[in-house]
C-alpha cells in the first residue's frame, strides 16, 4: 500500500526536521572514542538485534533528545555510563510518528489524522521485555524497513515509551532512529552518516553528578 501509486501514501507520512542536540550513551564508564557510542560496525551485525525500528542484522543508530531519555531507554539507573551529544550537519528530515506541539498547517493536519491508526500502533508499550519476540515491534520494524528501502528521509523520529511521565508533545522525550546508508558493507561504520554528523567526545559522570550537569 505505501509504494503504490509512486509512494503517494509514503510521501504523506508526517515529518519532522530536527537540527537540536541529540544524545546517546552505552553503559560503560570513561570510553575514549566516540566511535564507540556511534552505530554497531558492520563486521559485528550479529549483535543487531530485534528493537522497535531495527531490522535483524541491519544497525541503526538510536539517539534521544535528551540525555534523561537516553539513559531510560537503555535502562541505566546509575552513573556507570558514558555519553557523547551528537548534532546533525543539516536538518534531519524524518518520519515523524509522535504529536506535534506546534501549530500545524492543513496537510500536516490531514496526515496526522490519515496515520494516526499507525502513529498509535507504533508506539505500544512492550508487555514482556525479556521475551525473544516482540509482536509490538513488528509493525514499526516493517514501516522502517519500507522507509529504509523506498523513500529519501532519514529516519523517524518517535515519542519514548520508557520515561515514567510520557509526554508525546515533549520533544526532550524523543527518540530518532537514523538509517545507516550502506549497510550492506562487510566491515567499518557508515562514512556517509558519519560525515553528517558531529559529535562531543565521551563524557562518564562524576560521582554524585546527576544527568542535567551532564548534559
Amino acid at each position: 500500500v505505501f509504494v503504490d501509486k509512486d509512494c503517494h501514501l509514503l510521501k504523506t507520512l508526517p515529518q519532522i526536521q530536527y537540527q537540536g542536540a541529540l544524545y546517546r550513551v552505552r553503559g560503560e564508564r570513561n570510553l575514549k572514542d566516540s566511535k564507540e557510542l556511534f552505530h554497531t560496525p558492520f563486521e559485528l551485525r550479529n549483535r543487531c538485534g530485534s528493537y522497535r525500528y531495527s531490522i535483524l542484522g541491519y544497525p541503526s543508530l538510536y539517539l534521544a533528545g535528551s540525555l534523561d531519555t537516553s539513559l531510560a531507554e537503555c535502562r541505566i539507573d546509575n552513573n556507570d555510563y558514558s555519553a557523547v551529544c551528537f548534532r546533525s550537519v543539516s536538518p534531519l528530515c524524518c518520519a515523524d510518528l509522535s504529536f506535534p506541539n506546534r501549530e500545524l498547517s492543513f496537510w500536516e493536519r490531514y496526515s496526522l489524522v490519515l496515520f494516526y491508526p499507525l502513529i498509535f500502533a507504533c508506539g505500544l508499550k512492550v508487555k514482556e521485555e525479556t521475551r525473544p519476540f516482540n509482536p509490538e515491534y513488528v509493525i514499526p520494524q516493517i514501516l522502517f524497513q519500507i522507509i529504509s528501502e523506498q523513500s529519501d528521509l532519514m529516519g523517524v523520529s518517535y515519542t519514548s515509551t520508557r520515561m515514567e511521565h510520557v509526554d508525546f508533545r515533549d520533544s526532550k522525550q524523543r527518540n530518532f532512529v537514523l538509517i545507516v546508508p550502506k549497510a550492506d558493507q562487510s566491515q567499518g561504520q557508515s562514512e556517509v552518516l558519519a560525515e553528517s554528523l558531529t559529535c562531543t567526545m565521551p563524557i562518564s559522570p562524576e560521582v554524585g553528578e546527576d544527568s542535567i550537569a551532564v548534559e
